[in-house]
């Protein structure tokens, strides 16, 4: 394994562009629906295919790869959609079992509630990270994260107001240098488009 998946990390990604969140819209449910973990949250949560993500992860994952300097073969291996209403909340948890968590957010965040957060990061208990729609926050699966609970207003509950994510856990199938690898060609490629 690489030594700095090992470290606590986490890097978020503005994509200057809508993909991720259209990738996100065209998404085919899962014919396996069963969850091992999130008992302890009140969440509505989809398992999905990841054929449609694909693509745009990976698009966008270069910039992850570029910003490292490490060229990484990647796959996914399991993404879900977690839709949180009024008093929904995620419980502090991590993925054991794979490589790397990708969290893609599909909407703004709310000013009451629904905070991401981790349990500690660089001293800070809890550290809420700042995001906007379509940004997708990239981190190591040991680190121990959550959502608090959303308050919403009677308008807003009225108004349907949800809050979206989708989540991509990955594992990396190999790696090499940034200079001269095939990632590194793709992204070069695409910042000339």
């Amino acid at each position: 394994m690489i030594e700095f998946f090992n470290q606590p990390f986490y890097h978020l990604i503005t994509p200057d562009d809508d993909r991720l969140l259209d990738a996100s819209n065209r998404l085919d449910p899962h014919s396996n629906q069963e969850f091992n973990w999130g008992d302890d949250c009140i969440v509505d949560k989809k398992r999905y295919h990841e054929c449609e993500m694909t693509p745009s992860y990976i698009f966008w994952m270069r910039k992850f790869m570029f910003d490292r300097k490490i060229s990484l073969h990647l796959k996914i291996t399991d993404i879900w959609k977690c839709t949180y209403g009024n008093g929904s909340f995620q419980e502090p948890h991590d993925h054991p079992g794979c490589d790397m968590i990708s969290l893609i957010f599909l909407d703004d965040p709310s000013p009451n509630g629904g905070d991401f957060y981790f349990e500690s990061y660089n001293g800070q208990t809890p550290y809420v990270v700042k995001y906007k729609k379509g940004d997708m926050l990239v981190f190591c699966p040991t680190m121990v994260h959550g959502v608090t609970p959303l308050k919403l207003s009677i308008f807003n509950q009225i108004r349907k107001k949800k809050r979206k994510t989708v989540t991509i856990n990955a594992d990396i199938m190999s790696f090499e240098p940034w200079k001269g690898s095939v990632n590194e060609e793709l992204y070069n490629e695409q910042l000339s488009v």
